[in-house]
């Protein structure tokens, strides 16, 4: 009887667990992501962007003033001339666990090149950093390549399961960058209450 009341509470977290590596899956087979230099890798080229090669730095500088407003997320690199922005953020609360006492953090690089009528975005990861609230002196970082779900290997202290669940949400995160980032290249990038004349 204890047998079966335990295997009936671990079913749903067999089942997440098989959910994930699905997830897992589906992402590396339709290329959501790749793996270049070490790091987890989302890119993408946007083509026919209205507006001069000015124009189209002005939003992009205009979307991560706004995207990275926080005292850790900074632009890193800003070159008018050559068109070139790159913004250092972080991606919090991608995973937790034991009732939310580790949470899992990245941060990411997100590159813009600009040329007339088109874009390059990179957004780039390379370290996940767990942490636990009961152990403040706990926080270290690993790199994604060399652990799970990449390699077989596990991180210290942490499951397989809540580093795929991480490695998923990172990737869900830097996608929605590079969307949110195109988004704002071809629709301005700016506030309607910028654009009225007052």
């Amino acid at each position: 009887m204890k047998r079966l009341v335990l295997l009936l509470f671990m079913c749903p977290f067999l089942q997440g667990l098989a959910q994930d590596e699905k997830v897992f899956e589906k992402y590396t087979a339709e290329k959501m992501y790749t793996i270049d230099g070490g790091s987890v890798v989302v890119s993408k080229i946007v083509e026919n962007i209205e507006g001069s090669k000015e124009d189209i730095y002005t939003r992009a500088k205009s979307y991560l003033a706004r995207a990275y407003n926080d005292s850790k997320s900074v632009i890193q690199t800003d070159d008018k001339e050559s068109g070139v922005i790159i913004g250092k953020g972080l991606y919090t609360g991608l995973a937790s666990f034991n009732l939310g006492a580790w949470t899992m953090k990245a941060y990411h690089i997100l590159r813009v090149d600009i040329k007339e009528g088109r874009a390059r975005i990179i957004c780039s990861a390379s370290t996940v950093i767990p942490n636990s609230s009961a152990h403040l002196d706990n926080e270290y970082e690993y790199s994604i390549i060399n652990y799970y779900p990449i390699t077989d290997k596990r991180a210290p202290s942490l499951l397989k399961k809540h580093q795929l669940r991480a490695f998923i949400s990172l990737v869900d995160e830097m996608n929605k960058s590079v969307l949110s980032l195109e988004k704002a290249l071809k629709e301005g990038g700016v506030l309607d209450s910028e654009k009225d004349n007052w």
